[in-house]
């Protein structure tokens, strides 16, 4: 699930398969984080899907948005591989 400031990030999939992923720039705000403009991401992983997609994602904010980078928070990942791991 990737989420961009706290809002989830629909993808929808053209009949091909494509990802076609709709945000609406102009609604997403910009924070203040050590004196530079931030978008707040967040990725909690479901699938090996989501890296392309974040891709795809940041490259789309870069055309609009200031320079964008992406900050990973690794204990997202670690935890829902661990979370699965005890499921089994």
């Amino acid at each position: 699930m990737i989420k961009i400031n706290g809002d989830i990030v629909t993808i929808n999939k053209f009949p091909d398969g494509t990802p076609r992923i709709n945000i609406d720039v102009n609604s997403i705000e910009e924070y203040d984080y050590d004196g530079s403009p931030c978008i707040w991401l967040d990725w909690i992983y479901e699938s090996n899907d989501e890296m392309f997609y974040l891709m795809l994602i940041k490259k789309h904010l870069e055309r609009f948005k200031n320079k964008c980078e992406l900050l990973f928070e690794s204990f997202h990942i670690f935890q829902m591989l661990e979370w699965t791991e005890l499921k089994k």
